[in-house]
């Protein structure tokens, strides 16, 4: 799944992905981002 966002909220993510593991039963699932530069 890709997500686009003008501005990275840390505590979101890290909220969202550890609700992921505890209702997926995942020792640890990976949110990774990345700043994009338009050309």
């Amino acid at each position: 799944m890709d997500v686009m966002a003008a501005k990275l909220a840390p505590e979101f993510w890290r909220s969202l992905r550890e609700r992921l593991e505890r209702e997926l039963s995942q020792e640890e699932i990976v949110i990774r981002g990345q700043e994009i530069i338009p050309l």
